[in-house]
């Protein structure tokens, strides 16, 4: 008998302690560099007897990310955040407030909930996503990458009516991207698609090989492995009877647009290549000047950012150049030269160590990074043998604008006669080409606008002008 009233007790307390839960709670997670916003969603399936939480982070691109490791006990909650290597270990706290930690990455940090209502939960409109009726075709299709053999799935729209057409492949950035390069809710190439589309132009958008509905394997595959895909995808519109042949074009994103640059300069029967935000300057020096102008968006120490930035430049040159057995011991050498003229209470408050040096060797040791790290862009832009259009964002500060459009400036050569090659920076864009505030990628989420129209526009136009 005594064990039967226990056992009520317990349930009876799970069940007051998940209507307590149950709702949305937000708190912030505060560092040195960052205050990093972030909001749960908790509901309780009675009849399964579990909890189910959503999990938003705005500035980290991630929206209601569903977790199922949760445990509650009395008054006491635990989450394991598995997408992040991630705990969060809490106590309720009169039914309104969970104070707790958020563990990560060998790091605590506290983090403090509280209950609001669901009008006050995080907002993503996003205004601009294409919805139907749409007043042309739209099918989604499927083309084989014959080299690699396999099937590749994608959507087509295509003008309403029974003309031949400009066309345009899209390729994305970089990490595995659906057919509409979806990021925070926003879907920028289906964006790009409908305008273009009822601008008169075909276009063809498709899944990264590995992603949704595409075969093959993404974790394996390089920078010209996708370019690859592109070719099957060129190859597929010029047999489409919809499609003018003589007129087909790509528009790349990021390492899209390295792609975009790098088809300008070998496919002899493209018409035109369009970058947006494409890398110009030596991959591996992108990748070192992207971490430097983050860290300058965050106020770090000039001395902080300079000793970053030389190192990973140096430890890239490494990295390119040695074989893995020796990579430890020459980067721990080059950390020290970079280092060890800086307070260790200033290494530390930025959370600077010799981890680092691991962090480096496991980033850079894949098939991808490896083959990007290597490709200088300059190769392809001395040989544009198409029109070629490259677009900046000021705010950029994954692909610079100053630092790219300057090299496209002073190499960009075309070998046809009558051949188009422009550049134009946009002023106040960013990464995504969404008017910004600061730049930085923690703003992708929260700004609404999903793509300029001024960008889009000049896009239309461009083609248009320069298709005969």
């Amino acid at each position: 008998m005594k064990n039967i009233i226990f056992t009520l007790i317990i349930l009876l307390n799970l069940t007051l302690s998940a209507q307590v839960l149950q709702g949305y709670w937000q708190g912030q997670l505060k560092n040195e560099l960052q205050k990093i916003d972030l909001q749960f969603a908790f509901s309780y399936d009675s009849s399964r007897n579990s909890y189910i939480a959503y999990l938003t982070i705005p500035q980290q691109m991630v929206i209601r990310l569903k977790i199922n490791k949760i445990s509650l006990s009395d008054d006491s909650i635990k989450i394991n955040i598995s997408n992040f290597a991630a705990k969060y270990h809490g106590k309720i706290i009169d039914n309104d407030s969970i104070i707790g930690n958020w563990y990560q990455s060998g790091m605590s940090l506290p983090l403090l909930l509280h209950k609001i209502s669901e009008a006050d939960t995080f907002s993503f409109n996003r205004p601009q996503n294409p919805s139907p009726p749409f007043p042309y075709i739209s099918k989604d299709i499927e083309f084989y990458n014959k080299k690699e053999k396999i099937k590749l799935a994608g959507t087509i729209t295509i003008p309403d009516s029974n003309s031949k057409h400009p066309a345009v492949v899209l390729i994305s950035g970089s990490g595995p991207q659906d057919r509409d390069e979806s990021l925070a809710l926003h879907k920028p190439f289906a964006l790009i698609a409908d305008r273009l589309t009822k601008a008169g132009i075909v276009v063809l958008r498709y899944d990264d090989r590995g992603v949704a509905k595409s075969e093959g394997n993404f974790s394996i595959a390089t920078t010209f492995d996708f370019a690859n895909d592109a070719r099957a995808a060129i190859n597929w519109l010029k047999n489409q009877p919809f499609v003018d042949k003589n007129n087909i074009g790509v528009i790349g994103h990021s390492e899209g647009g390295i792609i975009a640059f790098y088809l300008a300069s070998k496919e002899k029967n493209l018409k035109f290549a369009i970058a947006l935000a494409g890398v110009t300057i030596p991959c591996d020096q992108l990748l070192a000047l992207q971490i430097k102008k983050m860290m300058e968006l965050y106020d770090m120490p000039t001395q902080i950012t300079e000793a970053y930035y030389n190192f990973n430049l140096q430890a890239l040159q490494i990295i390119k150049t040695e074989t893995n057995d020796k990579w430890k011991n020459i980067l721990d050498s080059l950390f020290n030269e970079n280092f060890n003229n800086i307070d260790s209470s200033l290494l530390s408050k930025y959370n600077i160590d010799k981890s680092l040096i691991n962090q480096l060797i496991f980033s850079y040791n894949n098939p991808w990074i490896k083959t990007f790290i290597n490709i200088d862009p300059s190769d392809y832009l001395k040989n544009l043998k198409c029109n070629t259009l490259a677009l900046f964002g000021s705010k950029d500060v994954q692909v610079p604008a100053v630092e790219n459009e300057e090299i496209f400036k002073q190499i960009a050569v075309c070998k046809k006669k009558n051949c188009v090659v422009e550049s134009m920076t946009f002023e106040g864009l960013n990464h995504l080409f969404q008017h910004a505030n600061t730049g930085s990628t923690e703003e992708y989420a929260l700004i609404e606008e999903t793509m300029s129209e001024d960008v889009i526009e000049t896009i239309i136009n461009w083609i248009q002008k320069n298709k005969n």
